[in-house]
């Protein structure tokens, strides 16, 4: 489960995206009838070559098609015990993967007549209300990410996550900041209340509605809700790594405790490779039926159909489409386990794949890409051609520009972490578009109207607001969409504003040591008084910029250890330099007046303290725009 701390994450998970469909109720070609074990062989190269590339210990992958079951593992579940990673005997932890055991938990209670997916969420809870007040929240709008709610990294703060659910839900709840169903925007907390509802409804716990009534009957013997629950009998947990310098270092865990339904299980290859064939079977696995036929395919449908060609939600299912083929699936990230599922009913097909460190998503993602791929390519499935507009250039201009996710933090300070999680867009004059990231640059070939692949088969599309201009990009897997930046949040106006500031913060200081080689005589008490504060503001500009610099060196590992004691004290002392520099920019506009008319200064030191307390006013400006100054942080 992508943290918001590590925003960046968000677009990263790039394995597929829209391509033109055939139409409802089209007949497509039969896949051809086979065994796996040319995928077997295809599967083993794919993973030798790319741990080989990446420094990554163990993968577990599972492929099915039909009957046909493929499990498999690669390298290591536990280097300093040489523990081979199998594919039925050791678990992975699954991330976000998780939630799609919520969303089949609400479609069987939505089957047997106890949930509608369209009522507000409070009918059913009993602990708590939800939705500060707005407009209803829906399970529909959860199980989409349509909530409109901000992300928050509050789940992820121990203390919180220790709470039961009810009161960790009430005292983590995110701010709406946009229109119920409006936008696709993935979020944790959502899918955590949604788990309550399942819980209220039924009268059971999670975990006992999850272990009683899915994976029992499923024959999931292995996999696990959380790893305190974990049974001797059941195998065990692979360690999980960060790679610092190529180096793999054992992680701590995080439990997210009560946010648990949205990211805490554990499984083994094998056992999603049954949870694959329950929905390729339409909700029914070896005569165990969980809902009715007809629901588990309104399952893989949409609730919400307004980007028709672009990745979106099914359900609480990623759905994209790969070569005209509709895939479903979900990924996830947590304790530096990466995962993704994904599978085609169409080719009756699926991939699943998960490793055990994250120094890139590459492995999980593209293993799990090219695997289907294959399966595609040995359907015999016809491709859809590329349609080309005569306006492409044009088309592809007009989306150029900078975007920011709509997955992130809106308010507190942890809005400033969003500014890692951008994309620069370039129009190349052939119609292609050209993204730039954290993660490097890509090219987008277009390929019908409003619509660019890249080099790995993933789509997105431009959406265009009701003027007809493009106002953001969808993700390529559904969970989220690309926003044009404006003035509050573009972070190039914190960088300038911040670089400003110090650069009139040094030169009030190097002023000081010219005059104290020639002192002016004519200052006054007051001139005096104002260089005094002056220097003073300088400093605390070079110590907030120094400390936030520090901060984000401590922020760039997400451990248990930086969870336990959140804000960490080197965030803290920035925050507290970023209201004091605040304070310092209001004084220093309000001693413009007496610095020209009564400090006995010069004509030149006169504009630079106006260039100063203007440039103290923009940083101070961006400090409370970003939430560095006075804005709160998770957990308050």
């Amino acid at each position: 489960m992508a943290a918001s701390i590590l925003i960046a994450l968000a677009g990263a998970l790039a394995l597929a995206g829209a391509q033109d469909a055939p139409p409802p109720g089209a007949e497509a070609p039969a896949p051809a009838v086979r065994d796996l074990s040319d995928i077997e062989a295809f599967t083993d190269g794919l993973a030798a070559a790319f741990l080989s590339e990446h420094p990554i210990p163990g993968l577990i992958v599972s492929v099915v098609q039909g009957e046909d079951i493929l499990t498999r593992g690669y390298g290591l579940s536990d280097i300093g015990a040489q523990r081979p990673a199998g594919g039925e005997d050791v678990r992975f932890e699954i991330g976000s993967v998780s939630k799609t055991f919520i969303w089949t938990a609400v479609m069987m209670l939505e089957a047997e007549g106890r949930l509608d997916l369209h009522a507000d969420v409070n009918t059913y809870l009993t602990g708590f209300q939800a939705g500060r007040g707005g407009p209803p929240i829906t399970l529909a709008q959860l199980m989409s990410h349509r909530p409109g709610l901000e992300d928050t990294l509050a789940i992820f703060l121990p203390g919180l996550a220790a709470l039961d659910r009810p009161e960790a839900l009430a005292r983590t709840q995110p701010r709406q900041v946009m229109g119920r169903g409006e936008a696709t925007a993935y979020s944790n907390w959502g899918s955590a209340l949604a788990a309550q509802v399942v819980e209220d409804v039924s009268g059971l716990s999670y975990r006992e509605f999850l272990h009683t009534r899915i994976l029992e009957p499923l024959g999931m013997q292995a996999t696990t809700f959380r790893e305190a629950g974990a049974r001797p009998d059941q195998p065990p947990l692979s360690v999980s790594y960060h790679i610092r310098s190529g180096a793999a270092e054992p992680v701590e865990r995080l439990d997210i405790g009560a946010f648990g339904p949205a990211g805490s299980m554990a499984s083994t290859a094998a056992d999603m490779a049954r949870w694959m064939r329950f929905h390729l079977n339409g909700g029914a696995l070896d005569g165990v039926r969980l809902m009715p036929a007809q629901t588990h395919a309104r399952m893989l449908t949409r609730l919400y159909d307004d980007r028709s060609l672009g990745a979106d939600m099914a359900h609480g299912f990623m759905h994209w489409r790969v070569d005209g083929v509709d895939v479903f699936g979900h990924g996830g990230f947590v304790n530096e386990f990466m995962t993704m599922m994904a599978f085609a009913p169409e080719l009756d097909a699926g991939v699943f794949v998960s490793q055990n460190a994250a120094p890139s998503t590459m492995p999980a993602v593209r293993v799990s890409n090219l695997i289907l791929a294959r399966l595609i390519d040995d359907a015999g499935l016809a491709r859809p051609a590329a349609v080309v507009p005569d306006d492409a250039a044009g088309r592809a201009r007009a989306a150029a520009g900078r975007y920011m996710t709509n997955r992130r933090v809106h308010t507190g300070m942890e809005r400033v972490f969003a500014a890692g999680a951008m994309m620069s867009v370039t129009a190349d004059g052939t119609g292609a578009l050209i993204t730039a990231t954290a993660s490097g640059q890509e090219r987008w070939a277009p390929v019908g109207a409003d619509v660019w692949q890249d080099r790995h088969g993933a789509r997105m599309i431009a959406l265009r607001g009701p003027d007809g201009s493009v106002t953001g990009l969808s993700d390529v897997l559904g969970t989220q969409t690309w926003e044009r930046v404006g003035l509050s949040t573009d972070p190039n106006l914190l960088f300038a504003a911040a670089g400003g500031a110090l650069l009139l913060s040094l030169t009030t200081w190097l002023g000081l040591w010219r005059r104290l080689a020639a002192p002016p005589a004519a200052v006054t008490g007051r001139g005096r008084a104002i260089s005094i504060f002056n220097l003073a503001a300088a400093l605390l500009v070079i110590a907030f910029l120094a400390s936030l610099a520090a901060a984000m060196a401590v922020m760039s590992g997400f451990t248990l250890e930086l969870m336990m004691d959140y804000p960490p004290p080197a965030l803290r002392l920035a925050m507290a330099l970023a209201g004091a520099v605040t304070v310092a920019a209001v004084l220093a506009v309000a001693a413009l007046v007496p610095a020209v008319t009564m400090s006995g200064w010069s004509l030149w030191r006169k504009l630079h303290h106006g260039l100063f307390a203007a440039a103290l006013a923009a940083l101070a400006w961006a400090l409370v725009n970003w939430g560095l100054a006075f804005g709160g942080h998770a957990g308050a």
